[in-house]
């Protein structure tokens, strides 16, 4: 994030493609959970570890590396056991990005 503090177009532009993609990522997390396919939650981890570095959004990145890992350890609990904190993660920053969205205004 401090690396674009200083242009709130690419911060604006940004945060809304991140958001407007959460949905649909959203889904594919949830229905690779439901169908147990571990290696594709591992792909969408490492997806979203990789978008969540550039974001600079360290929580989210970290709860993306842990899903990853378990995944590659073919760990059979983990996606069961991280996969609803890296949601909430997804959630809660899509929320602080709208926030901040709103703080920069429209132009």
């Amino acid at each position: 994030m401090e690396r674009m503090e200083g242009d709130a177009d690419i911060v604006r532009e940004i945060f809304q493609a991140f958001i407007a993609e959460s949905p649909q990522r959203r889904a594919k997390f949830q229905d690779a959970l439901a169908a147990g396919d571990g290696e594709r939650l591992g792909r969408l981890a490492h997806a979203l570890k990789g978008a969540s570095s550039t974001l600079m959004a360290k929580p989210l990145w970290e709860a993306a590396q842990a899903l990853e890992q378990a995944c590659r350890e073919k760990d059979p609990q983990a996606p069961a056991r991280l996969t609803p904190g890296l949601l909430k993660l997804l959630d809660d920053t899509v929320v602080w990005m709208r926030e901040h969205l709103a703080g920069l205004g429209t132009g």
